[in-house]
């Protein structure tokens, strides 16, 4: 892109040195112009990028099976109705677990997490476009002018992220009534059948559930990846201008209006969710999230610019300056996740031509 904008640019540049020759050989050098060409190469700064939405875990992704081929229904261990509900109603030999979170109570957990981390200040500054500017002078202001002014742009931003975040957990317990004897040490696995194997038996435990306790656990979780947002935006500005001479073939010029950015996006993200086994009580499996697409949209601002200009002679001049850009935010959505470019006060640093006629 930027080898791109240099070549435009000095293409630019020989052209309005030779219409300023020809215009100058046929006379009109020392005429008052009333019209105004530019072409500008602009530096892009403070655009930055949000990333919303990261992270997130369904839970029950556990690929652990009881002996008899369930799925495990809880973080930590199973429970189901067994064989024998009418010899022991209520009552279950098809349980087990990985781990005893109490050494009172029988109780089963699951893990979650909503994604709704953010990962805010996201920028790839600078960045690099091109615009082309109009103006028409209107009248005299002073000692300077005054007039409108139409331009329109170009920018290619780029935005990578690479940070990692953290997010809250939301376990969910669940607690089943236990006999007066003890439960068998963990690991224990219990079997639709019963207690078949166990030459010592095993408890019967009351099926369902006694108690429901949520705990809610920040930074429980750790999302790593790489989230990217690519841009190409076309921008409109209209608006007066003043030029004030300062003397010389110096001129400062001040312009301030309407502004409108067409923005194309693409975003695209790959991350990996993994929640703490001290969360858990058991290590899970981490869950991974990809997506990408393209979306475009229009966003609504305003603009303030000021540039010093020096006259090389009576129908080119040379520019340098600065503007500033306010607007909304952009947002692009993608499989739950966000990406939200922040135009709200964007400044450019500017150097171009100007071509009086």
């Amino acid at each position: 892109m930027r080898e791109h904008l240099l070549v435009i640019t000095g293409t630019w540049a020989v052209m309005l040195g030779v219409s300023c020759v020809s215009a100058q050989t046929a006379g009109d050098a020392g005429s008052t112009n009333l019209n105004r060409l530019g072409l500008s190469y602009r530096m892009g700064f403070n655009i930055s990028a949000k990333f919303k939405n990261a992270g997130g875990y369904a839970g029950l992704v556990n690929p652990r099976q009881t002996p008899n081929g369930a799925p495990f229904n809880y973080d930590n261990g199973y429970i189901y109705g067994d064989a024998t509900p009418n010899v022991h109603p209520g009552l279950t030999w098809y349980y087990g677990y990985d781990a005893r979170v109490s050494t009172t109570d029988f109780e089963l957990s699951r893990s979650s997490s909503p994604a709704n981390s953010t990962l805010a200040g996201a920028d790839g500054d600078p960045q690099h476009g091109l615009e082309m500017t109009y103006n028409r002078q209107l009248g005299a202001v002073g000692r300077g002018f005054w007039g409108l002014e139409a331009a329109l742009g170009f920018a290619d931003l780029t935005i990578r992220d690479n940070r990692s975040a953290h997010g809250t957990v939301v376990r969910i317990t669940d607690t089943f009534s236990t006999p007066a004897e003890a439960l068998n040490p963990a690991p224990f696995y219990g079997r639709f059948e019963g207690p078949v194997d166990l030459p010592s038996g095993a408890p019967l435990v009351g099926l369902p559930r006694v108690d429901t306790e949520t705990t809610t656990v920040l930074g429980g979780t750790t999302v790593v990846g790489h989230r990217q947002f690519d841009a190409q935006v076309v921008s409109l500005r209209f608006g007066p201008y003043v030029d004030i001479p300062m003397g010389g073939q110096w001129t400062f010029s001040l312009s301030a209006g309407l502004a409108l950015w067409a923005v194309s996006s693409d975003f695209k993200f790959d991350e990996t969710v993994s929640i703490d086994p001290a969360v858990s009580y058991v290590e899970l499996p981490s869950e991974r999230h990809q997506g990408a697409g393209s979306d475009n949209d229009v966003v609504v601002g305003g603009y303030v610019s000021g540039k010093f200009s020096y006259a090389v002679n009576d129908c080119v001049s040379v520019f340098a300056g600065a503007q500033f850009q306010y607007a909304g935010d952009y947002s692009h959505r993608e499989a739950g996740k966000a990406a939200e470019l922040d135009l709200g006060q964007s400044v450019f640093a500017m150097v171009g031509l100007d071509f009086s006629f």
